[in-house]
């Protein structure tokens, strides 16, 4: 089973680029394939098929705690002033494990570098782990990258979550620590699918603008009244 995530062009060379995950595989893996011709579509695409690797939650009735649907779904942005592809995602800690963690990489003309975990777990948690997953990211003009998350750390039990950030170089090394940006805390989940699992949307985004210092603005899913989905913006500078 295949699930096209992605198509971005690139500014600078024109040329297209579509990422996917393929399902099937034992890791699951990530692949990216780019048009042959800059400005079309025609030609041959050739897949590459060295990209990261890890166990993915793979359909509707792949849960994390609660109940809650987490297909993993990779965003992906043409990182120009880096001259890369930037991608996060999130996938469990291991194989048969329910348990989430983000990740980041990114892609060059010398091909895949090395997946990087960039989210953590709270020390007031022990040993018990979180879910941290549905990123989304966007770089700045160095390069540098802000990536958005659900953190479930604040809650040891593992079913409420907020929204988190953290800023990373296009490389993956750490400039900002996860940090809580969120004003409120979202209940479990709602209703979906017929009441047999739960959904809080794929819909987390995160864009900047060209003020200085650069706002960078999210808008996100994280807090549920009366039955009803609200979507919380927020800034972070």
């Amino acid at each position: 089973m295949l699930n096209v995530a992605n198509v971005v062009v690139s500014s600078s060379s024109g040329y297209v680029y579509v990422n996917w995950v393929d399902f099937s595989a034992n890791p699951q893996k990530l692949y990216l394939a780019r048009s042959q011709y800059a400005g079309s579509l025609s030609g041959t695409w050739t897949p590459d098929s060295s990209g990261p690797t890890g166990y993915f939650f793979v359909n509707t009735g792949d849960y994390m705690n609660g109940n809650l649907r987490g297909m993993t779904v990779p965003m992906m942005r043409h990182n120009w002033p880096a001259g890369k592809l930037s991608l996060v995602w999130h996938e469990k800690e291991a194989s048969g494990s329910h348990l989430a963690d983000v990740y980041y990489a990114a892609y060059t003309t010398s091909g895949w570098q090395s997946k990087v975990k960039i989210s953590n777990e709270s020390p007031n948690c022990g040993s018990s782990h979180t879910d941290q997953f549905m990123p989304a990211l966007d770089h700045d003009s160095n390069g540098d990258v802000l990536v958005t998350y659900y953190d479930r750390q604040n809650n040891c039990s593992n079913s409420e979550y907020r929204l988190y950030f953290t800023k990373i170089t296009s490389s993956g090394s750490q400039l900002q620590a996860p940090t809580d940006a969120s004003g409120s805390t979202s209940s479990t989940a709602v209703p979906w699918c017929d009441n047999q699992c739960t959904y809080v949307g794929d819909y987390i985004k995160v864009w900047g603008d060209a003020g200085s210092p650069i706002t960078r603005h999210s808008a996100s899913t994280v807090r549920f009244s009366g039955g009803y989905m609200d979507i919380e913006y927020t800034q972070i500078q």
